[in-house]
């Protein structure tokens, strides 16, 4: 081995990997934040979107002898047993925590018997403060979702 070779990495030659994964990190980290922020809104929606049409199903099947429906609020969903979120059968109470998100309205969707319209249509939003999904009920009790939007149409 002659005097000048070199076995390793210089100083330099690390500080330089280094620093270029710092640059990658650096992109990549806010877009998997972002990704994962998506899908938790997307997941959270799908979810919503069984669970109302669960109740909807137990009440046009006359599950029970009741009627179904779902009480959204803050940053929980119930699904719930009774023709009123008020007067309702808590032992057939089903929560749901969506944890990071929240509905910017609060409301209840309950079915009627025997064709499975809502009460009354609405429509409410899930959000995580940046990113929105519609949910809209209709008065022949199709539920829509829609994709999550940006605040500000981007």
């Amino acid at each position: 081995m002659t005097p000048h070779e070199q076995n390793g990495l210089s100083l330099l030659e690390i500080m330089i990997v280094i620093g270029l994964l710092a640059v990658i990190s650096g992109f990549t980290i806010p877009l998997g934040l972002n990704f994962l922020r998506d899908e938790s809104l997307v997941s959270t929606g799908n979810d919503l979107v069984q669970v109302l049409r669960l109740a909807q199903v137990n009440t046009q099947q006359g599950k029970f002898d009741s009627q179904w429906g779902v009480h959204v609020q803050d940053t929980t969903y119930t699904f719930f047993r009774g023709s009123t979120y008020v007067g309702r059968d808590s032992s057939f109470d089903e929560n749901y925590d969506v944890s990071g998100l929240y509905f910017a309205t609060s409301t209840d969707i309950i079915f009627t018997q025997p064709e499975g319209f809502p009460t009354v249509t609405n429509q409410f939003e899930i959000t995580d403060g940046k990113r929105t999904r519609l949910i809209q009920v209709n008065s022949l009790g199709r539920i829509n979702l829609t994709a999550p939007e940006t605040f500000g149409g981007s």
